[in-house]
């Protein structure tokens, strides 16, 4: 509550319980119609979806920065004549690692990941039960 103000004349000794009549009902999977799983399906597919494409931009960032210190760092050996397998080398891992990097990162599910995929298997199990 925003605008709660107690002026030290209010005691409060034991439970206080604020009722602000919201209708966030939860309820068991189990519980659930066919018609609110499927909403709850919809729902936890785009909050997945949204945090795989979060976590594939803050990825895609880093890797961009990483390969243009690479190519940086290539150009220089080039320039400066380094010996060729050292620049080949140098190239690969300049290149390549960042590129590595961001496909292991966006592959490693995160905790909120997981527990959305689980959520989303279980309300596959109870509709398959369920014969819908």
């Amino acid at each position: 509550m925003n605008n709660f103000n107690n002026g030290r004349d209010i005691n409060v000794n034991g439970d206080f319980i604020i009722n602000d009549n919201s209708h966030n009902i939860n309820k068991p999977l189990n519980q659930c119609t066919n018609e609110e799983l499927l909403n709850e399906r919809d729902h936890r597919n785009n909050l997945l979806d949204n945090e795989i494409k979060a976590k594939k931009k803050k990825y895609k960032k880093t890797s961009i920065f990483i390969s243009i210190f690479g190519v940086l760092f290539v150009s220089y050996a080039f320039k400066n004549a380094q010996p060729e397998f050292f620049a080949f080398f140098i190239s690969v891992a300049g290149l390549g690692i960042p590129i590595l990097i961001y496909f292991e990162n966006t592959k490693r599910q995160t905790e909120f990941e997981k527990r959305q995929i689980l959520v989303l298997n279980e309300i596959t199990y109870l509709l398959k039960e369920r014969e819908f």
